[in-house]
């Protein structure tokens, strides 16, 4: 039998945890879930942009072009070098400042140049290209459309 003492501990912890602001403990996987997604989001934000490869053995100059062309950013590309987390809302993306080797880009594609020009990474992104058609140079999806 409990003595008064245990009895009266018992009851002000009993009270504490009924007026307690505290998550109760069935509630815990559901907050810790809902933790994880909240740091996961910025993670998903970061894979709506554009991934480019550089797949050629030399360099190629970028110009990425967003907001309607009111801003415009030039990369150096070495060989095999990777940039990423560009053109988040889509973008123009011109190789080498040449007007006819432009491409337009939506966010999430993932291209790589090859040979001197723009190709889908994904085989699922075909389906975007302009032509949809495998191409006769080396790439493993079509040609991004032309603007």
């Amino acid at each position: 039998m409990a003595s008064p003492i245990q009895r009266e501990v018992y009851a002000v912890a009993l009270h504490a945890t009924e007026s307690s602001h505290m998550i109760p403990r069935a509630s815990w996987p559901l907050a810790a879930l809902t933790f994880a997604a909240l740091l996961a989001f910025p993670a998903l934000s970061a894979s709506a942009a554009v991934t480019l490869v550089n797949r050629d053995d030399k360099d190629h100059k970028l110009t990425v072009i967003e907001e309607g062309g009111a801003k415009s950013t030039d990369h150096i590309l070495k060989p095999s070098q990777m940039l990423e987390g560009i053109c988040e809302k889509g973008c123009v993306i011109r190789i080498n400042d040449s007007d006819e080797e432009e491409y337009e880009l939506e966010a999430g594609d993932k291209v790589s140049i090859e040979e001197g020009f723009l190709y889908y990474d994904d085989p699922a992104a075909t389906q975007q290209g302009a032509g949809a058609a495998a191409p006769a140079v080396p790439g493993v999806g079509a040609e991004p459309k032309k603007p």
